[in-house]
């Protein structure tokens, strides 16, 4: 999703004052072992197919205060239901798919956009040996932004951030990759019903804020 946001405009654009933007904190930063510190803008997420502007998702975690390490991601995660509404959504900066120590409580399933379970049975070659019945959407998730030890090795077509935490001399650098507001949508992977965010252009925040 990310990609098809920035693709489309052709060029990167200023994003500081935009929906889901990482911008530095400007609340209290007592107990914060290092700096700088950042937040997320605030942001709508419109229900599927519904442009009421009280049919919108509560996020969790915007505008708070957190430190980036150089192997965070910034992402939104959410709680699907069996009947595919959403329970809840909820702002997270953790380390994502392998680097992640295999918490389920986390992204594990990166860069995969949702998270659907039980698994099918597979052989040590990774061969489907036998379909399991009850799989679904337990989770989506969008990522808003990464960490990268190394310049070289961001897209440089997004916003880049270099950060320097207060106790390193290393610097490493934020890509930003969501900038617009959002929308639930609904697909299928491998006759699985998923819903996930979609870029909604021009969206609601400023109406209703």
């Amino acid at each position: 999703m990310s990609q098809y946001t920035n693709r489309i405009i052709g060029k990167p654009i200023e994003i500081e004052f935009n929906p889901f933007s990482v911008v530095p904190y400007t609340g209290d930063i007592a107990g914060f072992p290092k700096t700088p510190v950042w937040s997320v803008n605030s942001g709508i997420c419109l229900s599927t197919f519904s442009y009421d502007k009280g049919s919108y998702v509560p996020i969790e975690g915007l505008n708070q205060g957190f430190v980036l390490e150089k192997d965070s991601a910034v992402y939104l995660d959410y709680t699907v239901l069996p009947n595919m509404q959403i329970s809840d959504c909820k702002l997270k900066i953790t380390k994502v798919g392998k680097d992640g120590e295999n918490d389920e409580t986390n992204w594990v399933d990166y860069p995969d956009f949702y998270k659907i379970r039980p698994f099918d049975e597979k052989n040590s070659e990774g061969k489907v040996i036998r379909l399991v019945d009850g799989k679904r959407q337990e989770k989506g998730y969008l990522l808003i932004g990464k960490c990268s030890e190394t310049y070289d090795a961001v897209n440089q077509n997004y916003k880049i951030i270099p950060i320097k935490n207060s106790d390193s001399k290393e610097t490493f650098y934020f890509t930003q990759y969501v900038n617009t507001d959002l929308i639930l949508m609904y697909s299928y992977i491998s006759g699985i019903a998923t819903t996930f965010p979609f870029p909604y252009f021009g969206g609601p925040f400023e109406e209703i804020k």
